[in-house]
């Protein structure tokens, strides 16, 4: 809350309150209520901040895309990376089946080359040297099967036996071979993607920080122009309720003439001599809430004759700043008197015997003035404290 605000607000309302009670003008006839709306006053903040503020957003919103983008990237790349890696681990477990596959083959073909080689042995007691010079020719394992096969020196079931095994391991090592480039192809490919990711997790982790970056400008932006929209508020609120100030105090000022008039021409309030002063109500009003300070004349802090003495100052009157002399003032003049009915707005009113504390009367058995440590100038009723001793006009 604006503290300040309050203050000139209460000090506004309180001028209009306490000078419509008093004996200067009719509640009726003459009370405005003033009041000032601020629910219509809306601060601006300055054209290059919200120009500011509409270039960030418009950078924040593009590079929020932009790291959108990289991250689809990265995320995809990561999934190709996942689904590559699941790849790999099945074409290594073929390539292990596969290999003892091929184990068993080999055992498989080894049995049947040991039958073969039996038969061999047999018929190389029968046959004598010839089937030697048959085997000594073979340029490989197929051709001495085939001799041995055409020599007739093997069963037809024995050879087809060992055709079969030998076509089984021979398909085994090619599709081992075969495997083993697919898996060197994977593993490539599983290296690319890594390699890729890492590249595209670091732009995602740049463009992250530069995200972070304007949104963290953004968001000063947006601070400065509340703080700049709350000033200019402040500004234009405090305009208002100057205006409205001067308005009043105006306006009080000028009912006060008014009413100073008509009392003068009074001739049956049986009034000790002197003269109100009316213009010392309004000037007396416009410090209320002011604290207490002792020895102080304002215009920010009062002690009781302070306030008195400024308010007829203001007024263009010099008293002196004593209440005790300022109540030799009036009695001087002749003007003290006790009885309430016969003073009027503008009189001073004094407290204790000896006296030590003054105010000023403002109609209607009211009266303005700096009570004591601790407190502010405030209206209270004549005989506060139960201590009235007096009061009267120093004209």
């Amino acid at each position: 809350m604006n503290l300040n605000r309050f203050t000139q607000e209460g000090k506004i309302l309180a001028i209009v309150a306490c000078l419509a009670c008093s004996g200067f003008f009719s509640t009726a006839a003459y009370a405005t209520d003033v009041k000032v709306d601020t629910s219509n006053i809306h601060g601006e903040a300055s054209d290059q901040t919200k120009e500011a503020l509409s270039k960030a957003e418009t950078e924040y919103n593009k590079s929020q895309e932009v790291l959108k983008q990289y991250t689809d990237t990265a995320e995809q790349l990561a999934e190709q990376l996942y689904q590559t890696q699941e790849d790999l681990a099945k074409t290594e477990e073929v390539i292990e089946e596969t290999k003892s596959e091929i184990q068993v083959s080999e055992l498989k073909l080894k049995d049947a080359q040991g039958v073969l080689s039996e038969r061999i042995a047999a018929n190389y007691k029968t046959s004598g040297l010839s089937i030697i010079n048959v085997l000594l020719g073979a340029s490989d394992y197929n051709d001495f099967v085939s001799r041995i096969y055409y020599m007739g020196k093997i069963e037809e079931s024995d050879a087809e036996i060992i055709q079969k095994v030998k076509d089984i391991k021979t398909l085994l090592d090619e599709q081992k071979t075969k495997l083993e480039a697919r898996l060197e192809d994977q593993k490539k490919l599983e290296a690319q993607l890594k390699s890729d990711q890492a590249k595209a997790e670091a732009i995602v982790e740049e463009q992250a920080k530069y995200v972070e970056g304007l949104s963290a400008d953004v968001k000063a932006l947006y601070e400065k122009k509340a703080q700049e929209e709350a000033a200019d508020k402040e500004r234009k609120v405090q305009a208002a309720l100057a205006a409205a100030e001067k308005a009043a105090r105006e306006e009080a000022i000028k009912k006060a003439a008014a009413a100073r008039a008509k009392q003068g021409a009074a001739t049956s309030s049986g009034r000790v001599s002197g003269k109100p002063s009316p213009d010392v109500v309004a000037n007396a009003m416009r410090y209320l809430g002011s604290p207490y300070s002792w020895g102080a004349t304002g215009p920010n802090a009062f002690d009781c004759s302070g306030l008195t003495s400024r308010a007829y100052a203001d007024a263009g009157i010099s008293i002196p700043h004593s209440s005790r002399a300022q109540y030799n003032l009036v009695s001087s003049k002749g003007n003290l008197t006790r009885d309430v009915s016969q003073l009027v707005p503008g009189d001073l009113v004094f407290y204790y015997s000896p006296v030590s504390h003054v105010g000023i009367y403002i109609g209607n058995g009211k009266i303005v003035h700096s009570p004591t440590f601790g407190q502010t100038v405030r209206v209270d009723n004549v005989n506060v404290w139960g201590a009235f001793v007096g009061g009267g006009s120093v004209l």
